[in-house]
């Protein structure tokens, strides 16, 4: 039987000046990268070499032949190299860290190690040094939608949903021995049902864990429901999957964490060169720019750079740092004049096991990060976050944002 055409691994290529606009270069599906790069570039020895120096190195199609790279890619043609630097050291909740972060962007690093070293010099209850962080709850969703004929018929079906959560855990734990469903809970848009269902995935990201999980309910549903389905989708729009919303702001997707500092006046003015009464007074100003902009959150900085950072170093998916970079930021003055810091993170997607975490760079990335599971590494990159924050705010307090990125870019 053929390959379906909706699923040919090809592309159009365009080739020197006068060629068919038919020509079609198909990449094989079997084989080896350097193929796969010699069928590419046929017709082009410089580009041929440039790439196999570039992205094939020895170790790399070494590595390719061990089938490291099976699992987490198709069409494999090399490894691209991101300059990975590390910020810190930083204390989260006693314990001392270093960041690994992956990124072309001068300066990132340098802010972050600022911040960084600020919040190891201040302390949180019940610790006298660094930061404390904590992962409040953690959920992983995908949500389902249901059309019926009426209205009358989706009450009926969210009655019946409601009984069925002892069904939704057993069919879970059919295809996952690490994941666990944990509850649902519907929206009634006009004679449509969307079912958001949220599940444990323990130490795993656990998107495709939940997918399957979600199927397997989703099918049961289609099989049983008493009420006629005239149509459904395995994702409704709901979950927020790589995309931020103020409803997940609201709950969680992922791990919600939350972390904080306080940061004594004489480290604010040495550290960071500004005060704490200033940081506050720029962290309200920005704050209300947010609030007329209409953005996610309240973030003065980009935590967005820290969360896509670690992602690529530590062998995340670096598309959830879309969700996973929003939040909150709180910077206040305390009544001893010290700076009281936080932050609040409340869709954070991290892994410990399976994904790219087991990739030869990103396992080394993460033996650095040193954490003992995901809600450790979700603690560790709030902190981080935070210190970004500080640093970027104090920046624009002391008029160094520009000098700091022409002195470094």
């Amino acid at each position: 039987m053929g390959t379906p055409a909706r699923w040919a691994l090809s592309q159009r290529i365009p080739h020197e000046a006068g060629s068919k606009s038919s020509d079609v270069i198909h990449i094989p599906r079997t084989g080896c990268a350097r193929d796969r790069i010699d069928r590419l570039t046929v017709s082009d020895h410089a580009c041929r070499t440039m790439v196999q120096e570039a992205m094939l190195d020895p170790l790399t199609e070494k590595q390719e032949t061990t089938g490291t790279y099976k699992k987490s890619i198709e069409n494999f043609v090399g490894t691209v190299k991101v300059p990975v630097g590390v910020a810190g050291p930083v204390i989260v909740n006693g314990r001392q860290h270093v960041i690994p972060l992956a990124t072309t962007e001068a300066a990132l690093v340098a802010s972050v190690s600022r911040g960084c070293k600020a919040i190891s010099m201040g302390s949180a209850p019940p610790y006298k040094k660094g930061g404390c962080a904590v992962v409040v709850t953690s959920g992983v969703t995908r949500c389902p939608a249901f059309e019926f004929s009426n209205l009358l018929d989706c009450t009926k079906f969210v009655r019946w949903v409601a009984t069925q959560d002892d069904t939704f855990h057993r069919l879970t734990s059919e295809t996952t021995k690490h994941g666990q469903f944990k509850e649902a809970f519907f929206t009634v848009e006009g004679k449509r049902v969307h079912l958001k269902l949220y599940f444990n995935t323990g130490d795993a990201s656990g998107q495709n864990m939940v997918t399957f999980a979600t199927k397997k309910i989703f099918d049961h549903i289609k099989k049983v429901s008493p009420v006629l389905i005239i149509n459904s989708y395995l994702e409704g729009g709901m979950s927020s999957d790589k995309k931020p919303s103020h409803g997940t702001m609201m709950t969680v997707r992922g791990r919600s964490v939350a972390a904080e500092v306080i940061v004594p006046s004489s480290v604010v003015r040495s550290v960071l060169h500004t005060t704490p009464k200033a940081l506050a007074e720029a962290k309200v100003t920005m704050t209300h720019g947010h609030m007329r902009l209409g953005a996610v959150g309240n973030f003065s900085g980009n935590p967005a750079n820290v969360c896509a950072a670690v992602y690529i170093a530590c062998g995340q998916d670096p598309a959830c740092t879309s969700e996973s970079s929003v939040g909150t930021v709180r910077f206040e003055v305390t009544d001893e004049g010290d700076l009281y810091a936080s932050i609040s993170m409340p869709d954070v997607m991290v892994a410990t096991v399976g994904g790219g975490t087991g990739l030869p760079s990103q396992a080394a990335c993460m033996r650095l990060i040193n954490v003992a599971n995901a809600d450790e590494l979700a603690e560790v990159l709030a902190v981080g976050c935070l210190a970004s924050e500080l640093s970027i705010v104090a920046s624009h307090c002391s008029d160094e944002f520009a000098k700091a990125h022409h002195s470094l870019a």
